[in-house]
């Protein structure tokens, strides 16, 4: 379509005791946008609809923001990688002329001196540097690869993978999203080679 969101962040924010969360949706579309709206839904991981307090927000100039408080969601950690589908449409003159889902999960990261939390709770990291390569294909990643990586990590109890020489495929982070793997990327990559 002519106009839809050319940038999107989704944040969840949980509260002090790690209870409830805080759903944030907001972004930027492509061009200013006269009687347009940005819908969302959020569905659980048995694809049942959450009930959210605003669905819907008017796009002003070209920004649109919209928050939900979302009570008691499932967490997502590395043992228990709960994850949600967050449906964005874009809605022009009463019509949607785009949307996409995406996988999200909540949860609250803090680094405490030395500690590692995970929604309050201290994590200890068993991890490994990644590097893309493939004996027979070099620096070429395949989904079936980026998942076997995974899955053999799993396999082998690490919870942590740092990405090392260059940035990761976004199937690979839906990969640790969906299995349960805190990614970090090398720091030799700068963010916008990793965008």
């Amino acid at each position: 379509p002519e106009n839809y969101p050319d940038f999107l962040s989704v944040t969840t924010d949980l509260d002090e005791q790690y209870l409830n969360a805080t759903l944030k949706v907001e972004g930027v579309t492509r061009l200013p946008g006269n009687n347009d709206q940005v819908i969302i839904e959020l569905f659980n991981s048995d694809n049942k609809m959450i009930d959210l307090k605003s669905t819907s927000v008017q796009v002003s100039g070209n920004v649109f923001s919209v928050t939900n408080l979302i009570m008691d969601p499932l967490k997502w950690d590395a043992e228990h990688p709960n994850l949600y589908s967050l449906k964005v449409s874009y809605v022009n003159d009463g019509n949607v002329t785009w949307y996409k889902y995406y996988k999200i999960g909540f949860r609250e990261i803090e680094e405490l001196g030395n500690r590692f939390l995970i929604n309050g709770k201290q994590v200890k990291l068993r991890g490994v540097c990644r590097h893309e390569i493939d004996p027979l294909l070099g620096r070429v990643s395949t989904a079936e690869y980026e998942l076997k990586d995974v899955l053999l990590a799993k396999e082998a109890n690490v919870n942590f993978i740092r990405t090392s020489h260059y940035p990761p495929t976004e199937n690979f982070l839906r990969m640790c999203d969906k299995y349960g793997i805190y990614v970090e990327c090398d720091p030799s990559v700068s963010n916008s080679e990793a965008n």
